[in-house]
């Protein structure tokens, strides 16, 4: 009989503890649904920039008489200050849905998330970081069931998938990107409350996407990360900053859309100062660029006719436009998701290899207009009818709670 260490005893007696408390929360909850006469479903956000995800569930749900929605809307985190801010930069959840969103802090205090009665709490990401103590997943999972749908379609290679057990373990329903990501989940041996909630049901996000041809072939829209971490894709955003100016011009619109944590991270990690950052932005609109002012990047995707990115989950939706995308490449391992969108893209190596795929393809040279619409097809295919689904899974597990 093989030996246990003694790391995995103890990872095993953690492992039933939680599984103890969450059955006693959910015995606990159970009781309180049943005099609910509509599911009553939460969903704390904080970022307008990946809001897509969660977006078509939300506006399913609102069309659904059997649900009660709401909006807890969470000020921004500062990366440099490491810490959640107290007043809201952005209005958007608040202009958006002004009959659904809520301040999560007011008056000096964060929000009692118990006195709303959720039956089930949307997180946009995996992050306790990010969030007030009041609102990580280890305090709501206490009133509520912590749901999860990934804030980013997942590029990387299985060993550098990167889940937090401290929010995993809290969580009831987790509605992964894809199939392989659920099984990642699941062999890493995660602390998760149980892998039959472990769900791929398609990712609503590339649910009912179709062709998108609006956008001169000729507008660009720049995608660069923020991270510089070569393990994890790093970035070429220092590589490609300047030349990727030269593609603004009286023909040709670059829209520049980097990672909302960007500027922040250069400026934490000692590659740019906050002038450097403010020089560069002046310099950008100066040449005729633009940094994109859309919070949904779909909406920028009608913009533009081509996208050059990084290693990145916006690919994903940019893909099912069928529009080119030049990918520059971050020679790491990659999910198989992302392996099967390879042959629809152009592969760069260098700024130079950037600016000529681009010429060519306003040229009308675009050879891999028939492979990018066979490849999206098949993803259309393994996602739509995602929202639906997911639904009718809340529905159900709702049901079979009240009885």
């Amino acid at each position: 009989m093989a030996k246990l260490s003694l790391r995995s005893v103890r990872r095993k007696l953690s492992s039933i503890k939680q599984e103890k408390l969450a059955e006693k929360n959910y015995q606990l909850l159970k009781t309180r649904s049943s005099s609910n006469s509509k599911i009553r479903i939460g969903f704390i956000v904080q970022m307008p920039e990946v809001w897509d995800k969660e977006a078509p569930l939300l506006e399913a749900l609102i069309n659904d008489e059997r649900f009660e929605v709401t909006l807890l809307v969470v000020p921004e985190y500062d990366l440099v200050a490491g810490k959640v801010k107290t007043e809201y930069d952005s209005l958007y959840f608040f202009e958006k849905y002004p009959e659904f969103a809520k301040k999560a802090f007011e008056d000096g205090k964060w929000v009692d998330i118990s006195t709303f009665n959720f039956d089930y709490v949307f997180y946009q990401r995996p992050y306790n970081l990010y969030l007030p103590d009041e609102l990580k997943s280890g305090a709501v999972s206490k009133v509520s069931r912590c749901c999860y749908i990934p804030y980013a379609f997942w590029p990387l290679g299985e060993d550098l998938c990167g889940y937090n057990s401290d929010f995993f373990r809290d969580v009831y329903f987790a509605f992964m990107d894809s199939e392989e990501n659920r099984k990642e989940l699941i062999r890493k041996k995660k602390i998760f409350s149980s892998e039959e909630r472990l769900l791929f049901c398609g990712y609503p996000s590339l649910d009912n996407l179709k062709t998108n041809t609006k956008g001169r072939p000729t507008d660009v829209l720049w995608a660069p990360r923020w991270s510089y971490d070569e393990k994890r894709g790093g970035s070429h955003f220092f590589e490609m900053k300047d030349g990727i100016l030269e593609l603004a011009g009286k023909d040709s619109k670059l829209i520049i859309r980097p990672h909302p944590l960007a500027f922040q991270n250069y400026v934490r990690i000692g590659k740019m100062s906050e002038e450097d950052v403010e020089l560069y932005k002046k310099e950008v609109a100066g040449r005729g660029a633009s940094f994109d002012s859309n919070k949904l990047i779909e909406d920028t995707f009608d913009e533009v006719g081509v996208l050059i990115s990084d290693i990145s989950s916006i690919i994903f939706t940019f893909f099912l436009s069928e529009k080119p995308i030049i990918y520059c490449d971050a020679h790491i391992p990659i999910s198989p998701s992302f392996r099967s969108l390879l042959d629809g893209m152009y592969i760069a190596e260098s700024w130079e290899d950037v600016k000529e795929t681009y010429l060519k393809i306003c040229a009308g040279d675009d050879r891999l207009v028939g492979k990018r619409h066979e490849i999206a097809e098949k993803i259309r295919k393994e996602h739509t009818g995602a929202t639906e689904r997911i639904k009718r899974i809340l529905v159900e597990d709702h049901e079979r709670r009240k009885g």
